[in-house]
């Protein structure tokens, strides 16, 4: 037994059926390739977060984050320990075989730098290819 671990762990069962209500916000998370279920639960929370915390712009058809921004209008989400922007996060949701802690990056299609649509994400490979994205949209 650990040490200063009391009570009962949670069962399970009890995590998965929590799961299973979080997936039905949005079926594209099921699209995932391959995952263990640490790393989907974890995965479900944040999604719902993001949903809380956005309002949607017709006139764009982006998804706003209301949360945390910085000075320029990135806005940012802590998942676990770090910081990230949320155009990483959503790419780490939505597009299979992203890492949100690996060298792979996410660049926005869309002008608002607070977006999290998933459509308006693109993943790219490196920072080269990731300036070329930016250049093609007219950002740099």
């Amino acid at each position: 037994m650990r040490r200063g671990h009391r009570g009962k762990r949670p069962s399970k069962d009890a995590g998965r059926a929590k799961a299973k209500k979080l997936l039905v916000l949005d079926d594209s998370i099921l699209e995932l390739e391959r995952f263990d279920d640490d790393e989907q639960d974890v995965k479900d929370r944040i999604h719902q977060m993001v949903q809380e915390r956005t309002e949607f712009d017709p006139a764009t058809n982006c998804q706003i984050f209301t949360g945390a921004w910085e000075e320029n209008g990135q806005a940012k989400m802590r998942v676990g320990a770090r910081v990230y922007c949320l155009s990483r996060i959503v790419a780490w949701l939505y597009h299979p075989g992203f890492q949100l802690w690996g060298l792979n990056r996410a660049v926005r299609k869309c002008d608002n730098p607070a977006c999290c649509n998933g459509e308006h994400v693109v993943v790219v490979a490196d920072q080269a290819e990731a300036m070329s994205a930016l250049r093609r949209n007219g950002k740099v």
